[in-house]
């Protein structure tokens, strides 16, 4: 039986890439978390992570135990977050959905900010393929999404509140021949360019719209690789391939440069979505650090 301390440690090792980067986040000495891995490994007799002096990354094996490890880590915050219950507005929990990529330019701030707010409070981030998004808001899987809105998708039972749109950007090295001094990129500069996706099936919106907009610009691209998280497609761009996807994922990483591409186009609506008869008291606080964020709620499509 596999310890749940230990695949958190190997979860959260493979989201930041660096032992050292997770023991800080652990609060552990980086001795006592190569010593859990060194475990974990021994219970599974395989290897979970290359060991190189590049960024650590997972061992075939290690991908996918991290597929059912975050399906385990998810199980058992929902488990443990149903037990201990919602308090208060200050010493509650709410549970955020967002798609693939986690909308960090958002996120980042909004969360950063609410830890000086409701120091107390936990806010669960769970990253949910966007067309699943609004089914998981109806069950009470989560309170809130965070999403790309699609404009055939019913609504009904939801208060949907729209935020901004979301252009399309390029994930390229920071020193592209293609970038432009005002910090975008012609799409069309892009042809022949080797690119890595996000797999459609996690966000298919995202993955038509970019197709589209490369056929506009008249090619097709060559995607040699599909990734299933944001990290996966950083350390290939880094390795020489080019990636287009929403502005959410904007700096997530350093080393890499973000520009808009042009023509300038918009993948979709971010909005925020929760039940109408939802009384979780941490939803308003959330909300109005979204909205303080994004600015007063946008025209639909605009």
């Amino acid at each position: 039986m596999i310890e749940v301390r230990l695949l958190r440690s190997f979860a959260v090792i493979a989201e930041l890439g660096s032992f050292t980067e997770a023991a800080r986040h652990l609060h552990v000495s980086q001795p006592a978390l190569s010593q859990q891995i060194k475990a974990l490994e021994h219970q599974l007799r395989t290897p979970l992570f290359v060991r190189s002096s590049g960024p650590t990354r997972p061992t075939p094996a290690g991908e996918q135990l991290l597929r059912h490890a975050l399906r385990v880590l998810a199980a058992v915050d929902d488990a443990t977050d149903a037990m201990l219950g919602l308090a208060s507005a200050r010493t509650g929990r709410l549970r955020v959905g967002v798609v693939v990529g986690g909308f960090w330019d958002i996120l980042h701030p909004v969360l950063r900010a609410l830890a000086e707010e409701v120091p107390e409070a936990r806010f669960r981030v769970r990253q949910i393929p966007s067309q699943d998004q609004l089914a998981a808001v109806r069950r009470g899987d989560v309170e809130v999404a965070l999403y790309r809105r699609i404009a055939e998708e019913s609504e009904d039972g939801l208060v949907v509140t729209p935020l901004r749109g979301d252009p399309l950007i390029a994930v390229v090295a920071e020193d592209h021949p293609a970038l432009r001094p005002d910090g975008t990129l012609p799409l069309a500069d892009l042809a022949g360019e080797r690119f890595v996706a996000f797999r459609r099936v996690w966000m298919p919106l995202t993955y038509d719209r970019c197709l589209a907009a490369c056929h506009d610009a008249g090619f097709t691209p060559d995607i040699a690789e599909h990734c299933e998280d944001p990290l996966t497609m950083a350390f290939a761009v880094a390795g020489g391939a080019v990636a287009l996807t929403g502005a959410g994922m904007a700096g997530r990483y350093p080393g890499l440069a973000y520009p808009v591409v042009t023509p300038v186009r918009s993948i979709a609506e971010v909005s925020l979505a929760w039940r109408q008869d939802a009384d979780n008291p941490l939803l308003p606080v959330f909300a109005k650090q979204v909205l303080a964020l994004c600015g007063d709620p946008v025209e639909y499509w605009r």
